[in-house]
């Protein structure tokens, strides 16, 4: 049987643009170029302990993260207490 590849669901553009723009500030993306290609490719930094405390830092300056709707348990809690 041959082996399916993964399915893969596109992106917007302006959405990996965004992406990409925030990771390049926070120095964990830069820009490489590649002789004949006029894209733009990137490459990320090798140490992956020092990308994951960049962001935390960086998650912890943004503040909580805030979901949009609270859960039905939280609406439920937040009723008895008001009551």
């Amino acid at each position: 049987m041959p082996r399916r590849s993964p399915r893969r669901y596109p992106s917007p553009r302006s959405n990996v643009s965004n992406s990409l723009r925030e990771l390049q500030g926070w120095g964990i993306v830069k820009v490489v170029h590649v002789m004949g290609d006029r894209r733009d490719h990137y490459e990320s930094m090798k140490d992956v302990w020092e990308m994951f405390q960049i962001i935390v830092d960086e998650r912890k300056k943004r503040g909580p993260i805030r979901h949009g709707r609270p859960s039905r348990t939280d609406q439920r809690r937040e009723r008895q207490n008001q009551g």
